[in-house]
């Protein structure tokens, strides 16, 4: 062999690497594709052009023709929760996605059978050979909503029930350090809320009370038991 049959061995050889390497990334890209728990769809300027196993469970679809060809912004009803027209918001991430890297969103999304359900959505720039492409990895999260609402319900509700009750009630830490009180509370002893937070429950009684009230918080707390008794309190105004 001559020096040029020698070069066009080596390229051969490189060229048969990287061909190697390409097929092999691949099949790993497959493996993890089609066995990720999340909703994953490749898509390009034409719409989707692949999907795992996972987005058609989502989409309650019973064949990958279902979803091949069709676009993001189909599986969106025509407007979102807060007003927004989909084919906006869609458009907007998109963009964002192809030229920053990423975009993250939530979005309400409709299967096969007309359902809607809140999604979270992360959308990726891929760059497969020439085509410019997006991966988006779609997650179900409508329970996860639901149950943030029903937090923040009972939330308020707590807070309603805290600030307007004619009780005073008073909320401390372990060493019985104030870090939040109601309304009645304050109106009882002549202090605002701000004067209140971060005071030790004994500067708010008499000093006779002091030893008295200390001990029996502190067997409270041990025991977790309530307590019911009569403590006399000093108001600001003495």
């Amino acid at each position: 062999y001559d020096e040029s049959d020698v070069q066009q061995l080596t390229l051969f050889g490189t060229s048969m690497w990287r061909l190697l390497q390409r097929r092999e990334a691949e099949e790993k890209f497959t493996t993890v594709f089609q066995a990720s728990p999340d909703s994953i769809l490749l898509m390009d300027d034409q719409g989707v052009f692949d999907c795992n196993a996972a987005a058609m469970k989502l989409f309650k679809c019973d064949d990958r023709g279902q979803i091949i060809g069709i676009r993001l912004v189909d599986w969106t009803p025509k407007s979102q929760g807060n007003g927004l027209h989909s084919r906006e918001l869609v458009n907007q991430k998109t963009s964002h996605a192809h030229f920053q890297g990423e975009s993250f969103f939530d979005a309400t999304l409709v299967d096969a059978h007309g359902k809607e359900f809140l999604a979270e959505i992360q959308l990726s720039s891929l760059q497969l050979g020439t085509a410019r492409s997006l991966q988006a990895r779609i997650r179900d999260i409508t329970e996860r909503k639901a149950a943030e609402k029903a937090l923040r319900d009972s939330d308020e509700r707590y807070r309603m029930l805290f600030d307007y009750t004619p009780l005073g009630i008073t909320i401390a830490d372990p060493q019985f350090v104030y870090i939040d009180v109601n309304e009645s509370y304050c109106r009882m002893l002549g202090y605002s809320r701000d004067e209140l937070i971060g005071q030790h429950a004994s500067k708010i009684v008499i000093k006779e009370e002091i030893s008295r009230i200390s001990d029996k918080l502190y067997e409270e707390e041990l025991l977790h038991e309530g307590h019911k008794s009569e403590w006399h309190f000093l108001r600001k105004d003495g």
